[in-house]
């Protein structure tokens, strides 16, 4: 499955090299100057900004097929503020780059992020976006294309908007709509991650809307803390839980590989609503490493795993964790519940390791019975 999906990451690269490009010149920040401006190499031509939150860059007027960042980024530079949102509408061109981050949206020394929305946008084929925060900063969000008009063909090295520092808000929501492929991976074809895990507070959520092939490494939307916030009426409210994870492929015409983990779990303190990790609507699915979602002390249930519309194999190959552990503090009247696990496949379902004291209900079903 490897080398196919990494013959679509290049003709995914090649898709969108076409005629009427036009570079960016250099390095550009997306928030300084009066107003910001992004250039272009061999012309006079820019793209200002509009507005302040969010900030809009509108590239409809240069006419272009594919904007092509060569190995430059776009990135955040300001040291004060509160973070904010930023718009790239690409006008129904492409967009293309070479370098190992395409869009760097830290600001603030890194501590915090803005978000980055790409709309009207066609193929895409370039590297990481970062929207990650550090310590007491706030992460950003995430937004490939929309439901009403979804990006072309997509491979993007990574997507991170996660925070493994103490005092942060929470992971940003990464969300992607395409009509093709989705391939989290560089130009070469390896997978990269898409992070959205927070260490103190509620991991983002994941949601893929497409069609075709998905591809990443690991997908990490976990919350590590026992984080307490106040409400406005003075109520704590428990903070940390995990960011949801929905993929969701369409027509069945492409496969989905995890290569590695899928990582949804609450270390400690949660919501009592569960979480979920689900995946519909592709031709096979392969997890390569772990799926665990548990949860600890005061969540009512853990998360649960929902794998059906699959008219060809599904295969786990690591463990699955989706206990529910209380470390003896289980509130009066409500059960413990761990996850529940449903695999629906029109093929074979093949699991490395399953553990039925560590799920409330499996549900395996398979063609061959």
């Amino acid at each position: 499955m490897k080398s196919a999906l990494y013959c679509v990451a290049l003709a995914t690269t090649a898709m969108v090299a076409r005629a009427n490009t036009v570079t960016v010149d250099g390095d550009q920040a997306l928030d300084t100057g009066e107003p910001p401006a992004i250039r272009f190499r061999d012309t006079d031509r820019t793209v200002e900004r509009t507005g302040t939150d969010p900030r809009r860059f509108d590239f409809a007027g240069l006419n272009a097929t594919v904007i092509d960042l060569g190995a430059n980024r776009l990135h955040g530079a300001r040291t004060e503020g509160e973070p904010e949102s930023v718009v790239l509408d690409l006008g129904g061109a492409g967009l293309t780059g070479t370098g190992p981050i395409a869009l760097d949206m830290r600001i603030h020394k890194g501590k915090s992020s803005d978000s980055i929305a790409l709309v009207h946008a066609g193929a895409i084929a370039v590297g990481g976006i970062e929207a990650s925060c550090g310590r007491d900063g706030t992460a950003g969000s995430i937004t490939i294309g929309s439901e009403e008009k979804p990006a072309g063909a997509i491979r993007i090295g990574f997507l991170h908007t996660q925070s493994d520092e103490w005092h942060a808000e929470a992971g940003g929501a990464v969300t992607v709509h395409g009509t093709a492929d989705v391939l989290i991976a560089d130009a070469d074809g390896e997978a990269g991650d898409i992070l959205t895990h927070c260490r103190q507070h509620p991991g983002g959520d994941v949601t893929v809307s497409h069609r075709g092939s998905f591809l990443a490494r690991h997908i990490r939307t976990y919350s590590l803390s026992d984080a307490r916030v106040r409400d406005e009426g003075g109520v704590q409210r428990d903070r940390g839980w995990p960011g949801t994870i929905l993929l969701n492929g369409g027509d069945a015409s492409g496969d989905a590989n995890i290569q590695g983990d899928v990582r949804f779990s609450a270390e400690r303190r949660s919501k009592p609503e569960p979480g979920f990790f689900e995946v519909r609507h592709y031709r096979n699915v392969r997890i390569g490493g772990a799926v665990e979602g548990y949860s600890y002390r005061f969540q009512r249930r853990a998360s649960d795993v929902r794998i059906t519309d699959i008219p060809g194999d599904i295969e786990i190959a690591g463990p699955i964790d989706l206990e529910r552990r209380t470390w003896g503090q289980l509130r009066s009247g409500e059960p413990e519940l761990s996850g529940r696990l449903t695999l629906k496949a029109g093929g074979t379902v093949t699991l490395g390791d399953l553990d039925l004291q560590l799920v409330s209900e499996a549900l395996l079903s398979s063609g061959d019975g």
